[in-house]
């Protein structure tokens, strides 16, 4: 029989536990016991959310940027030179949008004249296309050449792009003046067009019916018939009362067709003015109406002029050849000395010297007012003197009422041409 195991050698000696005190049931209770796995897992759900969100947005973007829209396109078709309607047309079955404009230009009205996109581009379907249309040459507005020169006039035109035609007319504006223009200053027209001038060739001349001895009306008739006006003057005369007694221009003598012929028609003869003496008789004295022409031969034109002006009288100029200065008078008629009524014309001849300057036929300036009557003598080359003529008709106030030499006259340039203006006496 086999030994068995050895026994176990001994261990130490046995502890006694320690006395435990018993509770004491006045102790205060220990704090409860905090745990801090429940805010960890708290955080690691918020870290683990942020990433999630973080993934997501990153993915989405990525996939975002690398989208790609595709859109149709279409080419553009050439409309250049079409009309517009047709134009249109074309461009809206091509699938796009027509926007039209209009703008001058030379080409025919209706005309596409640009496009934009051009023709044979590529445009997103339903797209616009602008059309620009001719609206067809550009307006001007047409200068005012009425009372010009005709060269004057027709350079004029020219420079602003127009063309004109001429017809030439009597008229009582000096000859080569336009008198009128179609259209009208200001209108607007197309660059090219053609404006119709009217020009004069100056006054028709006609023949002065004789009105001397007859009555102030019928004579007045006889004027107006044959294309004139009547300037009346009322003066003192021997004659019967209303009857006319002088006119200027002369009878038969031709002048510019609606000119003024003046008349002088007498308002009768004056009462002569009595002297009582100291024996009771009573005599007759010179009247106030009348008065000796005084003597001007030898003077200057306008000394002569002023001379005779101031004694009443009014001066009617004739020039003559002679070897005296130019602008001198040479003779005169009546002669001096002559007891003349006042108001009666006094003829002076003037000499044009013995190298006359060439001769110009002086403007009619009846009728005008007195600025423009220097400024049309002026213009045409004479140097001008105004007299003052007393009237009653208050429509002549201002108005030339006659003038020496009289229109149409042919005059050495640069001759004195007097004018009578109307002063309205009341």
């Amino acid at each position: 029989m086999e030994p068995g195991p050895p026994p176990p050698p001994p261990g130490p000696p046995p502890v006694a536990p320690p006395d435990v005190a018993p509770p004491d049931p006045f102790a205060p209770e220990p704090p409860p016991e905090r745990h801090v796995w429940p805010w960890l897992l708290a955080l690691a759900i918020v870290v683990l959310g942020g990433l999630a969100a973080l993934i997501v947005f990153a993915t989405h973007h990525h996939h975002k940027k690398r989208t790609v829209t595709v859109v149709a396109t279409r080419t553009v078709p050439s409309v250049v030179s079409l009309p517009k309607a047709v134009a249109a047309s074309r461009v809206t079955h091509a699938g796009f949008n027509a926007q039209v404009r209009f703008t001058p230009s030379s080409s025919r009205k209706g005309m596409v004249v640009a496009q934009a996109p051009e023709g044979g581009a590529r445009l997103s379907q339903g797209g616009t296309v602008a059309l620009t249309i001719s609206a067809g040459k550009p307006k001007l507005g047409v200068p005012n050449v009425v009372g010009q020169p005709v060269a004057t006039a027709v350079k004029r035109l020219q420079a602003a792009g127009l063309g004109s035609n001429q017809r030439v007319v009597f008229a009582s504006a000096p000859a080569g003046r336009v008198t009128a223009q179609r259209p009208a200053a200001g209108t607007a027209v197309k660059k090219g067009s053609t404006v119709a001038l009217t020009v004069s060739k100056g006054p028709q001349r006609v023949a002065v019916p004789s009105v001397i001895g007859r009555r102030r009306d019928d004579a007045i008739k006889r004027l107006v018939d044959a294309g004139f006006h009547a300037a009346v003057f009322s003066v003192p005369s021997q004659s019967p009362r209303g009857f006319v007694v002088a006119q200027s221009p002369r009878a038969n003598s031709k002048a510019p067709k609606g000119s003024r012929v003046r008349i002088n028609v007498s308002q009768g003869a004056p009462a002569p003015s009595t002297t009582t003496t100291g024996a009771g008789t009573t005599t007759g004295t010179t009247t106030a109406a009348s008065a000796k022409v005084p003597g001007v031969v030898g003077l200057s034109q306008a000394a002569a002029q002023r001379r005779l002006h101031s004694a009443g009288f009014r001066v009617r100029t004739a020039y003559v050849a002679s070897s005296k200065p130019s602008g001198t008078v040479v003779a005169q008629s009546p002669a001096p000395g002559t007891t003349s009524r006042r108001g009666a014309a006094v003829r002076i001849n003037v000499s044009i010297g013995p190298n006359p300057k060439p001769a110009k036929a002086v403007p009619d300036v009846t009728g005008e007012d007195e600025t423009t009557a220097r400024s049309d003598l002026e213009a045409a080359g004479f140097r001008v003197s105004v007299v003052d003529e007393p009237t009653t008709d208050q429509n002549e106030d201002g108005i030339v009422v006659d003038e020496d030499p009289v229109a149409g006259t042919r005059v050495p340039a640069g001759s004195l041409v007097t004018i009578y203006v109307g002063r309205f006496s009341g």
